[in-house]
């Protein structure tokens, strides 16, 4: 929400210049910027540093002028936006996003719940490509992680899907994909303890169905058989 002494664009202090105002320091250096398109409603306020003289914070407003739509933080030093706040309807945070300082690429994106606290979702990526390397979904307590998703770095296609149970730490199954296609390409399913291999399950990559399923014993690595499946049918091979 803005501040009540912005709320009227009229009523701010400092130099006017047609659709600005700017307020200055007491060594007459400008430290906020006021813009409305109508002179009514606030539509932008953005912050610099005195000492750089650079900008570092900017504060888009919605079209009612009150309601803050998004807020971006730039580095004091060169003016590269190093993050960004996005709001929801309701003035509660809907997604964080971080920028590398250097190459001002995404770094990491948080998604949150409509309460604005609890986590939806964490997207990390490369610094230099801006690919998404790995994703964090969380149950609806915005802490126990339900599914993990990790990509290629170079080409940002997803690699693999690792599925928890509902404590959020013990494995359930993984998905592997084909890096080229995305396609799935195998499931690694493991017993309750998460860390044995009870089954894999192989799929055809271009019709995406189950090819073979290999059972293994107690100790998660001596085959105990095999069932193969016809790729027409899908039914199981005798």
């Amino acid at each position: 929400e803005i501040p009540t002494k912005y709320k009227k664009f009229s009523n701010i202090p400092g130099k006017r210049s047609g659709n600005y105002i700017y307020q200055k320091n007491s060594d007459g250096i400008v430290v906020r910027e006021f813009y409305s398109f109508d002179q009514e409603r606030l539509n932008l306020m953005t912050e610099y540093d005195p000492r750089t003289k650079k900008k570092i914070k900017e504060t888009t407003f919605r079209e009612d002028g009150k309601k803050i739509d998004n807020i971006k933080e730039y580095s004091p030093e060169t003016e590269k936006c190093i993050k960004q706040t996005i709001f929801q309807e309701n003035g509660k945070i809907l997604t964080i996003v971080e920028f590398s300082p250097k190459t001002e690429k995404c770094i990491k994106q948080t998604v949150f719940q409509e309460d604005g606290q609890t986590i939806c979702f964490i997207s990390e990526n490369d610094h230099e490509t801006g690919n998404t390397t790995k994703e964090t979904c969380f149950q609806e307590d915005g802490k126990t992680i339900l599914f993990i998703n990790e990509y290629d770095f170079e080409t940002g296609k997803k690699t693999k899907k690792i599925n928890f149970c509902t404590d959020g730490k013990t494995i359930d199954y993984i998905e592997e994909y084909d890096s080229e296609t995305e396609k799935i390409a195998k499931e690694i399913h493991f017993k309750i303890n998460g860390v044995t291999i009870d089954f894999i399950r192989d799929f055809d990559l271009e019709t995406g169905k189950k090819t073979q399923e290999t059972y293994f014993r107690e100790d998660g690595k001596t085959v105990r058989y095999v069932e193969k499946y016809d790729l027409e049918t899908g039914n199981k091979i005798e």
